[in-house]
């Protein structure tokens, strides 16, 4: 029997199906194979884990073969292990509130973890709190790029999806790229030019105040109350303040005193002063010291009042320059020394101290 060409070309047709056919059938026994319809079940990815119990987050990168193991102090300031370096508190805690928030959305049990890089994990998350570890292992993106797959605890067969969010991203990139405080350096002081005192003044990084009135030899020193630098920490009356009690403070008052520092300016610019006929030198009638948590201050040597007795003479950083200062301003926080801002009935005795007068 003679074939034409149409029956050639069927043939050729079938042979190609058959082919396929066999490839498929041949590689059906390596595919993944999901025995578990998928779930649709929202559940946490860290259990019952919360943030205030929350001491301890450890996040590893398996390809690279690092951690970055990141501890919460008494205080509750987070650390990283073996580093000097001061940690950005906000960024850490919105990256464990967004740990503890993730959920797995959709959830398949497969008997090769492989195709979702599963097997080996690329990363490995650990919360510890005060009830245990919570762990996580992340594996690859799905196709969409949208999710990631995941093991949940120590299930090692039910694969989760749980949301590519941008605080899942930020927390794996923590071995690599932790949110490290940028100090950025101070500036050289310089009274050059009439402004503003401290260009580079900060009021919620200072620690302690300290108003010395030399002229009746009186202290007042505040203290912020533990833990340092949080906003909402007590100010204390140091006990070292001249005959003042060591009483918690209005925070309110002394958080608007030591702010006004930062507000202080120059009027004019004196230079080559005679700093022993302006009441700076030995000892200055006033001063005025501002102490950031690191040890960093911001001194005030305060002078006598000019001729117009409404302006001070005032001296920085020991600069040769000196400035001219609105008394008011001056004299809203020497005041305090004479009356302490305390939260409670002030005591019956407190100094008799007062700044300048025009007598």
């Amino acid at each position: 029997m003679r074939l034409n060409r149409n029956t050639f070309i069927t043939l050729a047709g079938l042979l190609g199906v058959m082919g396929i056919l066999l490839f498929l059938l041949s590689n059906q026994a390596t595919a993944p194979t999901v025995t578990d319809t998928l779930e649709s079940t929202a559940m946490n990815a860290f259990g019952d884990a919360v943030l205030t119990d929350t001491t301890r987050l450890t996040v590893r990168d398996n390809a690279l073969s690092i951690e970055a193991v990141i501890s919460q102090n008494s205080d509750g300031t987070w650390l990283l292990a073996n580093s000097p370096e001061r940690l950005v508190q906000t960024e850490m805690d919105n990256i464990i509130a967004g740990l503890i928030t993730a959920r797995s959305t959709d959830q398949f049990t497969a008997d090769d973890l492989s195709p979702y890089g599963l097997t080996n994990p690329l990363y490995a998350i650990t919360l510890t709190t005060a009830n245990g570890d919570y762990g996580l292992r992340v594996g690859d993106k799905n196709p969409a790029s949208t999710r990631y797959y995941a093991l949940i605890g120590e299930d090692n067969s039910t694969v989760h999806l749980i949301n590519a969010t941008n605080t899942l991203d930020r927390a794996l990139s923590l071995t690599i790229a932790p949110p490290i405080v940028q100090i950025t350096p101070t500036p050289a002081p310089s009274l050059e030019t009439a402004g503003l005192l401290f260009s580079d003044y900060d009021a919620t990084q200072i620690e302690t105040l300290t108003l010395r009135d030399n002229i009746t030899n009186s202290l007042l020193t505040l203290r912020r109350g533990e833990p340092a630098l949080d906003e909402s920490a007590t100010w204390l009356i140091d006990p070292f303040s001249t005959n003042l009690v060591a009483l918690p403070v209005d925070s309110v008052l002394a958080d608007t005193a030591v702010q006004a520092i930062g507000f202080i300016a120059t009027a004019d610019i004196i230079r080559n002063a005679d700093l022993e006929a302006i009441g700076i030198t030995p000892i200055p009638a006033y001063e005025i010291v501002a102490e950031r948590a690191d040890g960093f201050v911001y001194p005030i040597k305060i002078g006598v009042l000019d001729a117009s007795r409404t302006r001070y003479y005032v001296q920085i950083f020991d600069l040769p320059n000196v400035g001219i200062v609105n008394r008011e301003d001056v004299d809203a926080l020497l005041s305090l020394i004479a009356n302490p801002p305390y939260a409670l009935p002030a005591p019956e005795s407190t100094p008799e101290s007062t700044p300048a007068s025009d007598g």
